[in-house]
């Protein structure tokens, strides 16, 4: 994401750019909105292990958390990220795009 812009922002200046342009590109790592999953993640990774769906939920929770009401996933594939592949990339937007619209985010 820091390729487009800066993505590291209070919780004030995010509302301010909203206010502003009705809308940004942010990084929400800092903010605790989802202490459970930051501890799977801990547990997962050094088990090198991953799920796709719950890579889902877990930029949906807190995407939802955050009040998001359209959300713009990028999730790149490749060898040294997480998803490998262009098939699992595919089936992660699938499974992406059920979840947005069952939770009628954009």
């Amino acid at each position: 994401m820091e390729v487009l812009a800066p993505v590291t922002f209070t919780k004030n200046q995010i509302y301010e750019i909203v206010k502003k342009t009705n809308g940004c590109i942010v990084w929400g790592g800092s903010f605790n909105l989802a202490p459970a999953d930051d501890i799977i993640i801990q547990v997962e990774k050094p088990l090198l292990f991953e799920s796709y769906d719950k890579i889902i939920i877990s930029i949906l929770a807190k995407k939802i958390a955050f009040g998001s009401n359209h959300v713009v996933i990028d999730l790149p594939y490749g060898e040294r990220v997480k998803v490998h592949n262009l098939e699992d990339a595919e089936r992660l937007k699938e499974n992406s795009n059920f979840w947005l619209k069952n939770l009628k985010l954009n």
